[in-house]
């Protein structure tokens, strides 16, 4: 059997004047004002660009993050850097974090975590089990959490959560492991004090259980609060200045429907939030958690039904809510990132004007709900169900500039080595200005 190997390929596409191998940098000639508010194709095919030097987002320098001057600089394009690479072994990276520097890189949960610089370039990677979701630690390190399947006479499978320092070594491991129960870490984030949240789910005899666990900066559990409802699945969290923790899930009762939980710092239950979505039956798909405690919930009816996007405020009121069905550019989201800018990132998939959601979508709304932007990446028609391996963006985050760094797939059929292989991972890189 041929033995596979990684192939570069780098695609760009630009709107507006400028440095067409620098988006993010000094705009020459042109004014540099670009556009905020295209949409439709997103990428072209082969620019020549080599992604062995990459044009990532460059640093801008100055000021505090969130300042107004960041948020809209004047020389930035709307563009997407594409960079993607053939790959048998299905490695494809399932979460993105910025690793908090100036230089814009960023650490990504793949084959265990890999950290790239500002440019997209890999600068190491380690490999390993059970590494799905990713936080970052106000000291600039990576934590992964998700869950090690065992085959033995009874298939099992476990949670764990590791701590890594920003060169790769591992500084700490924990691991729920409990006999006749499967566990499961789904979601993972870290506050300001280096404490890490996890969610997670288990199933004992049959019956699923949403839970969230906290640990010490050490690794250390504290505390572990199971989440109201008859039962769960995939609970996504997030955690605010203040500490306070928000998860959220989808709760199976005769109709699916989203729950939203806010905990106190140790772990005491403070309020919840359900809706059963504008079709009467909802699934969660992502959740985001700005500073102030406000949260943002994207979610979908089954099959094909309408997506929505709920907002609360951090006491549990609904702000606002925007469903598929009032406005046409709601598209599914598995990803949703507050930036430092007050605006909203979302990503995902979906597909304007067609019933397939084979197109990688990334969109960013106001606070109030209304879109700035949309653009979308064309790929070939797969079916849109997460965790199925379809076209997709699988996660996003912010820069204090605004610029958004994501990471996710087409699968595609290609020739390689004269071969003309069918359903090919791709995995991508882009970067979008704000």
């Amino acid at each position: 059997m041929r033995s596979w190997r990684s192939t570069p390929l780098a695609l760009v596409v630009l709107v507006g004047c400028g440095n067409p191998f620098n988006p993010f940098g000094p705009a020459g000639d042109g004014d540099g004002s670009g556009s905020a508010s295209d949409s439709g194709p997103g990428a072209s095919e082969d620019d020549g660009v080599d992604d062995t030097t990459g044009t990532g987002p460059e640093p801008t320098g100055g000021g505090e993050s969130g300042d107004a001057d960041q948020c809209t600089p004047d020389d930035v394009l709307t563009g997407l850097l594409l960079s993607s690479t053939s790959d048998r072994s299905f490695s494809i990276a399932s979460d993105l974090v910025l690793d908090g520097t100036e230089s814009g890189g960023f650490y990504v949960a793949r084959n265990c975590v890999a950290r790239h610089d500002g440019r997209g370039v890999e600068l190491w990677s380690v490999a390993g089990e059970g590494c799905h979701h990713l936080a970052v630690s106000p000291s600039g390190n990576p934590v992964v959490a998700g869950r090690i399947s065992v085959t033995s006479e009874e298939d099992y499978e476990y949670a764990r959560v590791t701590q890594f320092d920003s060169q790769g070594a591992q500084l700490w491991v924990h691991e729920w492991d409990v006999p006749g129960v499967r566990e499961a870490a789904t979601d993972v984030a870290v506050d300001g004090e280096g404490n890490v949240l996890v969610a997670g789910r288990n199933v004992v005899d049959g019956t699923l259980s949403g839970w969230v666990a906290k640990l010490s900066p050490m690794g250390t559990l504290l505390w572990t609060q199971t989440l109201p409802g008859m039962s769960s699945d995939a609970p996504k969290l997030g955690v605010d200045d203040a500490g306070f923790v928000y998860a959220a899930d989808t709760v199976f009762v005769d109709d699916d429907l989203v729950h939203v939980t806010q905990l106190a710092a140790n772990g005491d239950i403070q309020w919840s939030w359900e809706t059963h979505g504008p079709d009467g039956e909802f699934e969660l798909d992502a959740m985001g958690v700005n500073p102030g405690g406000q949260v943002l919930i994207a979610g979908r009816g089954p099959g094909n039904g309408a997506a929505g996007l709920y907002l609360l405020d951090a006491a549990g009121d609904l702000v606002w809510s925007r469903t598929s069905h009032d406005v046409d550019w709601i598209e599914r989201a598995a990803a949703v990132v507050f930036e430092p800018c007050g605006t909203i990132a979302l990503a995902g998939a979906g597909d304007p004007g067609a019933s397939n959601w084979g197109q990688l979508w990334v969109a960013k709304i106001s606070t109030a709900g209304d879109l700035l932007w949309s653009q979308y990446i064309d790929g070939p028609f797969h079916s849109f169900e997460f965790g199925q391996g379809d076209d997709r963006v699988f996660g996003i985050d912010v820069d204090h500039r605004g610029v958004v760094t994501a990471t996710g797939m087409l699968t595609v059929d290609k020739e390689l080595f004269g071969d003309v292989v069918t359903d090919v991972r791709e995995q991508w890189f882009g970067w979008y200005a704000p």
